[in-house]
């Protein structure tokens, strides 16, 4: 059964926010800042998509959820003596881009894109805590097409293909031709538990990713993390 949540509350503290972005207290930035904040909480409608569903089949290197088959061989390795997975998707929600703000400006769309990532997270973490109890707790598995050595990228649309066509178009998240997902802080992928400790990241070669966790475990719903890096400034 899928199961789409879209009451999810946020703590968002601008002052700790500006802080993070370096905006400086009473500058014209800050009252800039504080108008698009604004918005952005009045706004923001995040949502989680997630249902269960059982591994039909799998090969060498090679796995199947229902019509589905997906071409990893990690993700074979991790899910080996596992029956019960949990596709989801996540996303900061499609009515953050419906905010008007001034996009020729220098720093406005950068902190749009931040208060984005932000709120994502905050989803990210509601899905991390609900969806422990399914896993009997079990540590959380996280695995997301993405990665060529890993899960590669044009899997996304097969996983993306495996949620209800009704239940994508309420959840707001639409995927483009070179498989890339609207809104840009969105993610879709598979969770499931395992007796281990186990992060994606500690698998990637890509080195100075500013959203890397290396062994996991730092920053709310990290390992949920977006399809996109977020830079810092």
């Amino acid at each position: 059964m899928h199961q789409l949540i879209d009451q999810i509350e946020l703590d968002l503290k601008q002052a700790s926010l500006a802080l993070e972005l370096r905006i400086e207290e009473d500058s014209p930035e800050m009252e800039e800042f504080s108008g698009l904040f604004a918005k952005a909480v009045a706004l923001a409608k995040p949502k989680i998509l997630f249902f269960d569903t059982v591994i039909t089949g799998r090969g060498a290197g090679w796995l199947s959820l229902g019509a589905g088959r997906f071409h990893s061989r990690v993700l074979v390795e991790k899910t080996l003596g596992i029956e019960r997975v949990y596709p989801f998707m996540i996303t900061c929600g499609h009515e953050l881009d419906e905010i008007d703000f001034d996009r020729n400006d220098i720093l406005q769309p950068f902190w749009h894109d931040f208060l984005k990532e932000r709120i994502f997270d905050q989803a990210a973490e509601h899905f991390r805590r609900l969806i422990s109890p399914y896993l009997d707790g079990k540590n959380q598995a996280v695995l997301y097409p993405a990665d060529e050595k890993i899960w590669p990228h044009r899997d996304l649309r097969l996983l993306y293909n495996i949620f209800p066509d009704e239940a994508i178009k309420r959840i707001g998240v639409k995927l483009n031709e070179s498989n890339l997902m609207s809104p840009n802080k969105s993610s879709c992928g598979i969770v499931f538990g395992v007796d281990y400790d186990f992060c994606s990241c500690d698998l990637c070669d890509r080195h100075n990713c500013p959203r890397s966790l290396r062994s996991c475990g730092q920053g709310a719903g990290r390992p949920y993390g977006t399809q996109t890096a977020l830079p810092r400034p």
